[in-house]
């Protein structure tokens, strides 16, 4: 979700509970102003989430309920969590930050590579060989035109500039062979759909995957074992599977209005994580939805592929808080 801009109007809202023997549960009450890119860490069985208006990266072990939150320096878009989960490479507004979990230290690596006052980092994921996608978004009131945000790829060779000619960057996922981007324009209501190379992160061939209700601004996503694309669509409160073709497959009421993305995990990945978000919402309706902005789960019948961790540029055990272990090239 733009977590800048008021709340998009457009699009009905869903009738909120089960679907097909799905039922939500609320693993925690977060209130979050706006929930965003729940992430599964198999290897310690905690789940993570960034709060937009926190603004936090906040994690939950899901045995015991305990859970711990990092303060960040200023509203988030992205991150992705290194290998071996003691460390995360975390994109706000301002810049590119290493964040060591252990210690807390947060350091700055690189500056955001575009004018902070018309744009900002927005959602983003690893893709299978560790290079970490981070989209931005025009800032509502910014005098840019439409359509001139864009999609930047970290690896060990820098940050580049890869994807051109979206407004409001979200629901970045790849197959699970790895070969197919995909990414939504939230304001167009479109899924696009990119060739892409796991070898070298190369896209080509953009191309519209999907078109969904006009409206209903599709947010975060993910994809499952079989290549269906799962997106939250924030305006329509409901999430809805497409099938590897493009059509549309399934669709689950959210628990509370608001859904902003969803994650695959838990034991076998058949656990159906979902952000959502508090604060564009009336007085009537926080009323009527007391839980909204927070962290929801369901069981499905489907698996999902497990989420990548940031690799190269990897700092040794212990060394997660040292500057140069870091550094990003220009």
């Amino acid at each position: 979700m733009d977590g800048d801009s008021t709340r998009v109007t457009g699009g009905e809202r869903g009738n909120h509970g089960s679907s097909r023997g799905t039922s939500w549960r609320c693993i925690v009450d977060a209130a979050c102003g706006v929930g965003e890119m729940p992430i599964w860490a198999s290897g310690t069985g905690c789940l993570y989430w960034l709060d937009l208006y926190g603004p936090t990266i906040n994690e939950l072990e899901l045995a015991s309920g305990s859970r711990r939150t990092w303060q960040l320096p200023d509203m988030p878009g992205a991150y992705g969590l290194r290998r071996g989960d003691s460390s995360c490479v975390i994109a706000t507004a301002s810049g590119i930050y290493g964040l060591d979990l252990a210690s807390g230290a947060i350091m700055l690596v690189r500056a955001a590579p575009y004018d902070q006052e018309h744009y900002r980092f927005n959602d983003g994921r690893c893709d299978p060989a560790g290079r970490l996608w981070f989209g931005t978004n025009r800032k509502p009131r910014s005098a840019r035109p439409a359509g001139t945000a864009s999609y930047w790829r970290l690896d060990e060779t820098g940050l580049h500039e890869e994807i051109r000619g979206v407004t409001i960057a979200n629901g970045i996922a790849f197959s699970p062979a790895g070969d197919l981007l995909y990414l939504a324009d939230s304001p167009n209501d479109q899924i696009l759909v990119f060739d892409y190379d796991p070898a070298t992160g190369a896209v080509a061939s953009r191309r519209v995957f999907a078109t969904l209700e006009p409206g209903s601004f599709p947010d975060g996503a993910a994809v499952d074992a079989e290549g269906g694309y799962w997106t939250a669509l924030f305006n329509g409160d409901r999430i809805v599977r497409l099938s590897a073709d493009g059509a549309l497959d399934r669709e689950l009421p959210s628990p509370v209005p608001q859904p902003t993305m969803v994650s695959f995990g838990g034991a076998n990945l058949r656990t159906l994580f979902l952000t959502t978000a508090r604060r564009f919402l009336t007085e009537q309706e926080s009323a009527a939805a007391p839980l909204a902005g927070g962290i929801f789960a369901c069981d499905l019948d489907i698996a999902g592929i497990p989420e990548p961790r940031v690799i190269g540029l990897d700092p040794s055990p212990g060394e997660a808080a040292r500057p140069d272990a870091w550094s990003v090239p220009s």
